[in-house]
């Protein structure tokens, strides 16, 4: 049996993370306000015909691009959110997610890795040269 593969873009889905739902996170937020920017996003239905039968197994994926904004402190932060409900482009429709996922965002500290190289000079031994000039009279 040969199994044919076939991308398709399905409808888009516009994912509504409410601020509410992100105050609601299960780990405590050192700062008071949060925001998590979405930059992207795009669903994607892979569909797999095998052939000889008509039957046609389809699964969906859902690919989120955020931007989370560092603090001024730039320590460490971490944001828990269950994503409930979805709306469809085509008609507005909002619907309840059956088995929500948990969007967990880390953020770590920042840090820059430098080489350095440390030149220290120093003399030996302090010498001093005294020079005496000898000179001959005729």
């Amino acid at each position: 049996m040969k199994r044919q593969r076939r991308w398709s873009p399905a409808i888009t889905l516009l994912f509504r993370l409410c601020l509410a739902v992100l105050l609601t996170a299960r780990a405590p937020l050192p700062f008071a306000t949060v925001a998590v920017e979405i930059l992207s996003k795009s669903k994607l239905e892979r569909c797999i015909k095998v052939s000889g039968s008509d039957s046609v197994d389809c699964e969906k994926k859902i690919v989120l691009n955020m931007a989370v904004p560092s603090g001024s402190s730039g320590g460490e932060a971490s944001i828990v959110a269950e994503l409930v409900e979805v709306e469809e482009n085509d008609t507005q429709h909002m619907q309840t997610i059956r088995s929500p996922p948990i969007v967990t965002i880390k953020k770590s500290a920042a840090y820059a890795v430098y080489e350095l190289i440390y030149i220290r000079v120093w003399t030996v031994s302090a010498v001093t040269y005294c020079g005496y000039s000898l000179a001959l009279r005729t």
